[in-house]
């Protein structure tokens, strides 16, 4: 099993009467997988998974800072590794360095 990954938030969470200023992220185990249901919604899949490894409530994920959810779901992103089914988990497409893209030539 590997280390658990340490999160700094960018802003304190409580949840219940804890208050959080970073996560303590296990290995996800195949249990976290199956409760976390539908994996074709792959940030949701992702974020409840990463709740479940930080043993934290799905519903602090709401009341999370989307750079701090999306750490989160890096992180457990990072744990799956290579593998073709991974992949189709964590790929994000990604705009060119502008971010922006083009449809086609201009002219002017």
């Amino acid at each position: 099993m590997e280390a658990p990954r340490i999160i700094k938030l960018s802003r304190p969470i409580t949840v219940i009467d804890q208050t959080f200023t970073e996560l303590t992220v296990r290995e996800p185990l195949g249990a976290d997988l199956l409760a976390a249901g539908d994996p074709t919604d792959r940030l949701g899949f992702l974020a409840r998974v990463g709740a479940r490894c930080a043993n934290i409530s799905p519903g602090a994920i709401d009341t999370m800072p989307a750079r701090d959810v999306l750490a989160l779901t890096s992180v457990i992103g990072d744990f799956f590794g290579d593998t073709p089914e991974a992949s189709s988990l964590t790929s994000t497409s990604k705009p060119p360095a502008g971010g922006a893209t083009s449809l086609g030539s201009s002219s002017g």
